[in-house]
């Protein structure tokens, strides 16, 4: 089997194991699939509603078809979110980069080596494919127990990793773009405008 084709397998093998094994284990814990919109294909969406908040998880792929994927997650208030543009979200619509603080598990507590889940050329080109695949998928698993518990208890575990971006509160970019002069941003659309909240 060339490298291309070994590369196309891999991703394949983990993109079965995140929608059948990963999912099953979100599942248990009270995810669903949820069918958001992704017109890339690269992402899968998994959601819990609790009665104060929904929990989001999102699996991403790499864009090159890399077999890698990246897994992030977030609290959605039930009110949903004011976006950087003041455009009200719906709690279903938001996604893990729209929010102010999202985190990212990774496969590795070292960041500088095996941030995301995946089988590396090396690995793919000495062993099974199935087994490798079939491993990492376990990994992910095994490792969502620090999402859990940052979502029950509020834990940082080692390999999840928090980001806050103050540019996605509410509002910023809108009164930034007010203050230049520049209001509104190209492509803004009458549903936008019915959107707004500020």
């Amino acid at each position: 089997m060339r490298a291309s084709e070994k590369k196309k397998s891999s991703a394949l093998l983990l993109r079965q194991g995140v929608k059948s094994e990963f999912a099953d284990y979100l599942h248990l814990l009270g995810f669903k699939r949820d069918r958001m919109n992704d017109a890339s294909g690269l992402s899968y969406f998994y959601r819990r509603i609790l009665s104060e908040r929904h929990d989001l998880v999102e699996v991403t792929f790499d864009q090159y078809h890399k077999p890698q994927f990246v897994i992030e997650f977030g609290v959605i208030p039930l009110e949903g979110i004011i976006d950087s543009y003041g455009r009200g979200i719906p709690v279903n619509e938001v996604r893990c980069y729209q929010l102010v603080e999202h985190g990212r598990l990774y496969r590795s507590c070292f960041l500088s080596i095996g941030k995301w889940f995946g089988i590396s050329s090396i690995e793919g080109a000495l062993f099974d494919l199935e087994v490798l695949a079939n491993k990492e998928i376990r990994r992910s698993i095994h490792l969502f127990q620090q999402v859990e518990d940052w979502f029950q208890k509020g834990i940082i575990g080692r390999n999840v990793i928090l980001s806050k971006n103050i540019h996605n509160e509410a509002g910023v970019a809108k009164q930034a773009m007010i203050a230049k002069g520049i209001w509104p941003p190209d492509g803004w659309t009458e549903n936008d405008e019915r959107r707004l909240k500020m």
